[in-house]
């Protein structure tokens, strides 16, 4: 769900909600609040933000994907590694660097 919405039923056809909660028997705010949860997934939380965003699933599905929409597209998903990932990784790519350069000087570039 990232929008830009023009209405309002392109907010709600975005929502968990209309998507799979109300088939699902999901309650409105349970959506609502899985929907914001996915939007902020790898924000630190304060006891503060938590009760807001409970509050904030309380409104229309609508809203709330308009909410996360404005989430989404001005926070896009990042990657964090741990420590032996960030390792890995850098290792990875510095063997894909060194393979790109052996397959250049191959070519004679």
């Amino acid at each position: 769900m990232t929008g830009p919405f023009e209405t309002e039923r392109q907010a709600l056809a975005a929502s968990l909600w209309a998507t799979h909660g109300r088939d699902a028997g999901m309650g409105m705010a349970a959506a609502n609040l899985a929907d914001l949860a996915a939007a902020l997934s790898g924000v630190e939380l304060g006891a503060w933000d938590k009760r807001i965003i409970e509050w904030l699933a309380g409104y229309e599905p609508s809203t709330v994907a308009v909410i996360c929409g404005l989430i989404s597209r001005a926070c896009p998903p990042c990657v964090v590694f741990t420590a032996g990932q960030e390792v890995l990784v850098a290792q990875a790519l510095a063997d894909a660097e060194a393979y790109r350069r052996r397959r250049a000087d191959a070519c004679g570039w």
